[in-house]
């Protein structure tokens, strides 16, 4: 009883199943270290910004070393005025801000846009 040479050949082709198993499990540890490193990605944006992903305008923004809380208060016009470009946040948003004098960031709040709105944004008091 002698077998196919082709059907020989593809026997001998196909790894053996310790192999299989090494590959699925290398896979497996890859994937579990993409999520994972994502996560911690995720949360340590979180502990700056209190978003998750970036945002033009998170609800937490530093500025020199300074916390600032957006809140969602509109800023009117006339809060801009004098205002300079400063920086960007996280996630593109542009911070307007009164140019430092020394080593205090601003009067107490700055404003960030994301260019279709505005939000002023108070000093929280840490950094």
């Amino acid at each position: 009883m002698s077998q196919d040479p082709l059907q020989m050949e593809a026997i001998r082709l196909k790894p053996p199943r310790r192999t299989r198993r090494r590959i699925v499990a290398a896979c497996v540890a890859a994937l579990a270290i993409a999520v994972l490193a994502t996560g911690v990605a995720g949360v340590a944006l979180w502990w700056k910004t209190g978003a998750f992903w970036p945002v033009p305008i998170p609800p937490r923004v530093q500025y020199l070393g300074e916390d600032y809380r957006c809140d969602g208060l509109p800023a009117a016009d006339v809060l801009m005025r004098g205002l300079t470009l400063q920086g960007h946040t996280v996630g593109g948003g542009l911070i307007y801000a009164r140019p430092p004098i020394g080593s205090s960031a601003s009067e107490g709040w700055i404003v960030v846009t994301d260019g279709h709105q505005r939000q002023t944004c108070l000093y929280n008091g840490e950094g």
